[in-house]
């Protein structure tokens, strides 16, 4: 059951999150350099199982992969919001996977990390028929999307993390990361977006135990990570302990932070902000710097 004024506080936060998408992409135009193949179904599920593929018109060979994981505060956002900003990275050279995946309260935890790993087992499933590189996979994630990013990268490159997760994590080769105005710890206290948290986890934290240490489970293993944000994002305080929790397990890792106080959550994601452009073209770099020829 969720309790009343964490019911209250997620209404009010997905109102304002879709009149600010909205006003947000009102002037977006879809790439026409980019090809969208649209509404496959990589699951059972006929909402949230379902992805789009983005391609460069000019594609020849085998592709690398960007996947692509919306944040939206575990209970908000689809694949649609994240149309102009993820098929940009297709100008990079990327095969971009923008999906959808189980939003909370349906989709308590640990559905999404499930969710992402039945899309990366239909990339390599469907790379031959697409062209699709399963040996250079990156991922992007922003805000929950973020903190799901880079749980899931735990489990890729810790087998005794996955078995604890309970999934089965298909052959990839996960290159690298890029987190954005991320939650990389859940903290769960009254008030604020820790509502959200609370929803998502279903009110008891407990019952997951180690499971949610996701801290606790990243080894030296962990790929290469690209970690940005900005003054203006209420989420800004968690960037430089995560730089430096990386740091310390000998992992690369970048931090960048962009813009000013007025600069805000996930800014990255308008397709106007400058501040935003420059830092999609860092992240870009970064992760293509990591892809093997």
């Amino acid at each position: 059951m969720i309790r009343y004024k964490d019911r209250v506080f997620m209404k009010a936060f997905i109102k304002a999150c879709t009149e600010g998408d909205a006003k947000r992409d009102k002037d977006n135009v879809f790439p026409a350099d980019v090809k969208a193949i649209k509404g496959i179904k990589y699951g059972e599920d006929p909402l949230f199982n379902i992805l789009d593929l983005y391609l460069p018109n000019t594609a020849s060979g085998k592709l690398p992969v960007l996947v692509s994981f919306h944040g939206g505060g575990y209970c908000y956002g689809d694949k649609e919001l994240y149309r102009f900003y993820t098929s940009q990275f297709c100008h990079f050279g990327f095969a971009v996977i923008n999906f959808n995946y189980t939003l909370a309260p349906k989709g308590c935890f640990p559905k999404p990390i499930e969710d992402v790993n039945m899309v990366m087992k239909w990339l390599c499933d469907n790379a031959d028929s697409y062209g699709l590189d399963k040996e250079n996979v990156v991922m992007i994630g922003d805000s929950a999307g973020a903190q799901l990013t880079s749980q899931y990268a735990a489990a890729v490159t810790n087998p005794e993390y996955a078995k604890l997760m309970n999934i089965v994590v298909p052959n990839i080769k996960l290159r690298a990361i890029s987190l954005g105005c991320g939650l990389y710890s859940f903290n769960i206290r009254k008030g604020g977006t820790q509502a959200l948290e609370r929803i998502y986890l279903a009110k008891d934290p407990s019952k997951y135990g180690e499971k949610l240490d996701v801290l606790g489970h990243i080894t030296a293993d962990y790929p290469p990570t690209f970690l940005m944000s900005s003054p203006g994002d209420y989420l800004v305080d968690n960037m430089a302990p995560m730089y430096e929790f990386l740091n310390s397990k000998g992992i690369e890792v970048t931090q960048k932070l962009y813009g000013d106080m007025d600069t805000y959550h996930v800014f990255f994601c308008d397709m106007n902000n400058e501040f935003g452009k420059t830092a999609n073209i860092d992240q870009a770099e970064f992760l293509k710097a990591h892809v093997k020829d």
